[in-house]
């Protein structure tokens, strides 16, 4: 092997482990009934890069598909995007207006320039806030961080359950 192959071999890998390390210790995402908030929105210049692809929809998943989320053996990533739908009736994007850069969003508090508008009637009014979600319900939330949908399942206590999935381009 030449030494212009064994450098690209070499970059190739150096590659591969910085796209490993930054994808596993990116900054935190939290997502609960209330609010969604990602550690790296506070930085200067991260929030306004892809705002509109912020959104969330409730999903309609038959109950004998998903296995009890509290067991842990369970794998989301087993479950097949098909396997579930989108409830239309809350499926919403995020809309801002100027320069923000803020940590965490609220679903049932009003925040100074941000909006919610319905994804299936983005020129409909637009939302203040779309309420806190509801037990026993699963969500997917798009845009928090490339590459990843977050799913959540806020359970009958409230509390949530995160997965997350490498996004496909596919809205899955």
């Amino acid at each position: 092997m030449n030494k212009i192959n064994r450098f690209v071999i070499k970059i190739f890998w150096l590659y591969l482990i910085i796209l490993l390390c930054t994808s596993c210790f990116g900054p935190d995402v939290e997502i609960t009934r209330d609010y969604f908030s990602n550690g790296d929105w506070k930085k200067k210049g991260t929030w306004n890069t892809k705002m509109d692809q912020k959104n969330i929809a409730k999903l309609l998943i038959d109950s004998n598909i998903i296995a009890d989320v509290y067991n842990q053996q369970f794998d989301f990533n087993k479950i097949k995007p098909l396997a579930y739908k989108i409830d239309t009736t809350f499926w919403y994007t995020l809309h801002t207006e100027g320069n923000l850069f803020i940590k965490t969003i609220y679903f049932d508090k009003e925040q100074e320039n941000i909006f919610w508008y319905d994804a299936k009637n983005p020129l409909g009014p637009f939302k203040k806030t779309i309420g806190i979600l509801e037990l026993d319900s699963w969500y997917r939330i798009n845009g928090l961080r490339d590459y990843w949908t977050f799913y959540v399942y806020v359970d009958k206590k409230g509390n949530t359950h995160l997965f997350k999935r490498e996004s496909t381009g596919f809205g899955v």
